[in-house]
């Protein structure tokens, strides 16, 4: 049951001392097409006809691939382009003049290409809630998913024209083998600054509302340091801050339908519950609330991608178990008994010594500079509950 969780009012359990430290993952956690605000088409001919070109919800075709891209890259420890088939990375290294091994993999959409005939090439504007800049390097990577045991990836030229702006050009050919199939859309880019910046909050106070049994008054959050125990420059901060009044309200709201034995699943938006039975399959649906945390960024650098969290919570997780969390940002009009925030669904994994990572999703951490976000840590219910 997930009555004495609900009774103990989501206590935020966190041990004092624990380090909150976050790096780059070079990849996406999950599939990101919240990120986009807008997706126009047209052919390449002389009326620039129009043409259907939409961003879909996650299925879990989408959820499977970066769930193996995400593994291979960040868990792995190898560089997003060597994901793709090896045709496609000598085509994307034909495309550009760096190193393709400096480019990250900071977008994966599902798209669906309308039933067409081509009548030329396609124009493609897509506008993002990310800036990325004129001038910053992408590369679009698109999946034919017609046989998804096989799906077939090809570079197309792309380009920033204005911040948050991408275009991106499919070829006629492409477009016939596209037509009236799902797409997936992955885009690589280059990153601002070192790309191998561990970030680390600095010392915050928990807040002395929480009647936490085990946390004190502070949780110190410990400084950064390269392999080689030289300090490394923060990049940007994650920071543990106390709760604010909407924060309090959702609380509040989430106790109550969880204290009427409603499911957490139940409370977040359909498309957003969705995307946790895709990553989760059956253990979804019994989850419970173990953990919440109040957090906000500090310095965080648009179009820098994902980056994984760890956190060290009183509730003793075990390597290996269900746990996922869901980041919420406060919205500023809702329906009356709904959810008053938008929400992020985060990929999360347990580690040998009970840490948690927490992939935070690069739409949340550019948001959090101004807003304080909601964690909540999402996980199996304990033995004999």
């Amino acid at each position: 049951m997930t009555k004495r969780i609900l009774e103990i009012m989501l206590i935020l359990m966190l041990v004092a001392g624990s380090a909150s430290a976050a790096i780059y993952t070079d990849v996406s956690g999950t599939p990101t097409q919240d990120v986009a605000v807008q997706l126009d088409a047209a052919w390449r001919d002389e009326a620039a006809t129009a043409y259907d070109l939409a961003v879909l919800p996650v299925d879990q075709l989408a959820m499977d691939k970066v769930t193996d891209a995400y593994t291979f890259v960040y868990e792995e420890e190898n560089r997003p382009v060597r994901w793709y088939p090896e045709e496609t990375q000598r085509a994307i290294e034909a495309m550009i003049t760096v190193d393709p091994d400096s480019l990250y993999l900071t977008e994966f959409m599902r798209l669906h290409a309308a039933q067409a005939q081509p009548a030329a090439a396609l124009d493609a504007v897509m506008r993002l809630e990310i800036d990325y800049y004129p001038g910053q390097l992408t590369v679009v990577v698109l999946g034919d998913t017609s046989d998804p045991e096989n799906i077939v990836w090809t570079p197309v030229e792309s380009r920033v024209t204005e911040i948050g702006k991408l275009e991106f050009e499919v070829p006629q050919e492409l477009m016939k083998a596209l037509q009236g199939e799902d797409v997936l859309f992955t885009l690589l880019v280059t990153r601002p600054g070192d790309s191998r910046v561990i970030v680390v909050p600095e010392t915050t106070t928990i807040p002395s509302v929480l009647p936490s049994k085990t946390a004190e008054d502070e949780t110190h959050i410990k400084k950064t340091i390269r392999k080689d125990g030289t300090p490394w420059p923060d990049d940007f901060e994650l920071l543990i801050v106390p709760e604010t009044d909407a924060i309090a309200q959702e609380l509040a709201r989430i106790r109550e339908r969880l204290a009427a034995q409603m499911a957490i699943l139940s409370w977040l938006p359909d498309d957003k519950a969705e995307e946790v039975r895709c990553l989760l399959g059956d253990a979804a649906d019994s989850l419970i609330v173990s953990e919440y945390v109040p957090l906000q960024t500090r310095d965080y650098r648009e179009t820098s991608g994902d980056a994984v969290g760890t956190f060290a919570f009183a509730t003793p997780f075990k390597a290996g178990e269900t746990v996922i969390t869901a980041l919420g940002m406060p919205l500023e009009e809702a329906a009356e008994g709904e959810t008053q925030m938008r929400w992020l669904v985060q990929r999360a994994v347990v580690r040998e010594n009970g840490d948690v990572d927490v992939v935070f999703d690069q739409l949340g951490l550019t948001q959090m500079d101004a807003e304080t976000a909601l964690l909540l840590v999402l996980s199996e219910p304990y033995a004999g509950e």
